[in-house]
């Protein structure tokens, strides 16, 4: 028989994970969307604020939410290192460089981590009240992290919609050549989208340390959740990260809980398979 309290908290949590899958797909929806190049170190950039928060806490007993404030700057130094060196080199190149050439890094920054970190699962050891809605029990984390991904999704609406280059970020995703013509430093507005994905992955890492256990591989699984999220939306749509995410996060914790817990880590698999097979411009992408 169903329950309406557990259909209720499986919502609840489904939509938890979809905030931190947000967090992954805004950084790659952006970067391929403005300048072409599919970053598969996207979900390292994560890993590595992931473990800045938890030694922060552990070692000095700095709150998570607080520790972004020294994880997004951290990650945008890194950000830029990574643009200056690799990056702004892979625009215009074929696309088994791009994927080669990220995936290096990627395999690089995991061997870092585990080199100074070692594999074993860390659990930040932070809770908060819960909240009773009803029949349904509101992890005060999970809360906190939907309202930290509103935040982000807020901050982003209102940076590309009402500032300079946040407009000049948008018609370069409209059309490169075009913005150009018009004067857009194509430049500017590729690093600036490159260090913006990168922050966004900080601020996931610290939810994500929260919730999830951390360990150097632990970005290798979030890119694949990744991109079923902008496949399914659309390579390049905001739009459809935010659906997609929803879509992804809420499917998973229906098939945990009423189908098998094995079973919902091939939910994002299937994702990608239906939608390339069906439509593989996604949701809300064009046909190319």
């Amino acid at each position: 028989m169903l329950s309406f309290e557990v259909l209720g908290q499986t919502i609840v949590n489904g939509i938890a994970a979809a905030s931190i899958y947000m967090m992954i797909s805004l950084g790659l929806a952006l970067v391929f969307g403005v300048m072409r190049v599919v970053n598969l170190a996207q979900g390292e950039f994560m890993m590595l604020a992931a473990f800045g928060s938890f030694w922060l806490f552990t070692l000095y007993g700095v709150d998570p939410y607080l520790s972004m404030v020294a994880m997004i700057p951290a990650s945008l130094l890194l950000g830029y290192a990574v643009y200056r060196l690799i990056i702004r080199r892979l625009l215009g190149a074929d696309d088994i460089n791009q994927f080669l050439a990220t995936f290096g890094l990627a395999l690089m920054l995991q061997g870092i981590a585990q080199y100074l970190w070692s594999a074993d699962l860390r659990r930040l050891p932070y809770v908060l009240p819960s909240l009773e809605v009803g029949d349904v029990t509101l992890a005060g984390v999970r809360v906190v992290n939907i309202g930290v991904c509103l935040a982000v999704l807020a901050f982003l609406a209102w940076f590309l919609g009402w500032t300079g280059i946040g407009r000049s970020v948008r018609a370069t995703a409209s059309n490169r050549m075009g913005a150009m013509l018009c004067g857009v430093d194509v430049r500017r507005v590729d690093a600036t989208t490159f260090l913006l994905g990168t922050a966004i992955s900080a601020v996931g890492g610290t939810m994500l340390a929260l919730v999830y256990f951390v360990y150097p591989s632990v970005g290798a699984g979030l890119i694949f959740k990744g991109f079923a999220v902008v496949i399914l939306g659309g390579m390049g749509s905001i739009a459809g990260v935010i659906v997609g995410s929803l879509v992804l996060g809420i499917t998973e914790a229906m098939v945990n809980v009423y189908v098998s817990s094995q079973l919902s880590a091939l939910v994002a698999f299937a994702v990608i398979f239906i939608v390339l097979v069906s439509r593989p411009q996604g949701l809300f992408g064009t046909a190319r």
